[in-house]
């Protein structure tokens, strides 16, 4: 399912419960959006939006219908441009047509003033939930699609700013083959300052946007950021899928920037010595504090990712999280969330 990562684990399907315990349906579900859209049930909720299942009336398509949330617009006030931004920038992803890309059907405003973004339907789990399940060899296959997708954003002059494994999905079409679908482009924005609106900036009303534990340096900063800065991304992506762990945490979002900024990043093979150099050798470059020493674009990743796919035992799994998949003991960590992992939110903290 296209989601955003989930803030209320209590949430179910069209229902949301109330501090008493009772259940209260969402005012939405049963509606028509726009006059265009049918909406069926409650996927997730997240900070700024909310996310329903429906069907386009005219053509009877599954969609994903993500609506700016009523509570963000009631706290928010005149902070409202910033959301309405957030449905332009989101509109320019709808110029990407690639298959390892969520595809953007449409986009609008109600009469109400709510902004809402629609995209394909899919069904499938996210990376997040499928950490210890792919040996080195599916590791590298799947990051050769996300840099395919991210090779397309970026010849459209985008920058997602904001990848991490919630924001890819696994999906398995009918002839079995499983290919990553790069999701939410809430927060992608076009590098040509001349095809923005004029109030959107990088570091817009002193704040920052993104995920702190995949931030790269230049983002925590408030600079320009450029593809490079999505490469940074890729590489927690990748370090985390190898460790189950992110390299940067903290008790806050500055906490997290100060050492995205200030600190190294722990080797992976410091978790796990059985991890492939080669492999590891790719995930430091990729999350190089300066921009110039990492990889210089998507294409050149993949292509390093291709060449070393014969130099390793593409069967093998890490030995750390092989042995946790075969326990169970990795769902278990997953369901608990230990404070070790980022928090599935993208926040603002002030730059």
């Amino acid at each position: 399912m296209v989601v955003l990562p989930l803030v209320n684990a209590a949430i179910k399907e069209g229902v949301m419960t109330t501090q008493l315990g009772a259940p209260m349906q969402d005012r939405r579900i049963g509606t028509v959006l726009d006059g265009k859209f049918n909406i069926h049930s409650k996927i997730g909720e997240g900070g700024l939006a909310v996310v329903y299942r429906g069907t386009k009336i005219s053509t009877g398509m599954d969609v994903a219908i993500k609506v700016v949330s009523s509570d963000f617009s009631s706290k928010h006030g005149k902070d409202m441009d910033e959301a309405a931004v957030w449905g332009r920038e989101a509109r320019t992803a709808a110029q990407v047509s690639h298959v390892n890309c969520v595809r953007v059907v449409d986009y609008g405003q109600t009469e109400d003033g709510e902004v809402y973004l629609v995209m394909e339907y899919l069904d499938g789990k996210d990376l997040e939930e499928l950490v210890g399940t792919f040996t080195y060899g599916e590791m590298i296959d799947l990051f050769v699609g996300v840099c395919d997708g991210l090779d397309a954003i970026h010849a459209k002059d985008i920058v997602h700013r904001d990848m991490k494994l919630s924001n890819v999905m696994m999906v398995t079409d009918h002839r079995g083959v499983c290919t990553p679908k790069i999701l939410d482009f809430g927060l992608a924005k076009f590098l040509d300052p001349d095809k923005r609106d004029e109030r959107d900036h990088q570091t817009m009303m002193g704040k920052v946007s993104g995920t702190p534990e995949y931030m790269s340096p230049e983002q925590g900063y408030g600079k320009d950021v450029n593809h490079r800065s999505d490469l940074w991304s890729v590489g927690i992506m990748l370090y985390c899928m190898l460790t189950d762990e992110v390299p940067f945490t903290g008790d806050s979002a500055l906490a997290v920037m100060m050492k995205v900024i200030g600190e190294p990043a722990r080797s992976p093979r410091e978790f796990d010595s059985s991890i492939p150099p080669l492999l590891e050798s790719v995930v430091l470059k990729l999350i190089a504090k300066k921009p110039a020493q990492r990889y210089q674009s998507a294409v050149e990743l993949k292509q390093e990712l291709l060449a070393i796919r014969d130099e390793i035992d593409c069967d093998a799994k890490p030995n750390g999280l092989a042995q946790m998949s075969e326990t169970g003991q990795l769902a278990a960590v997953s369901d608990s969330k230990p404070s070790s992992k980022p928090a599935n939110i993208t926040v603002d903290w002030e730059a």
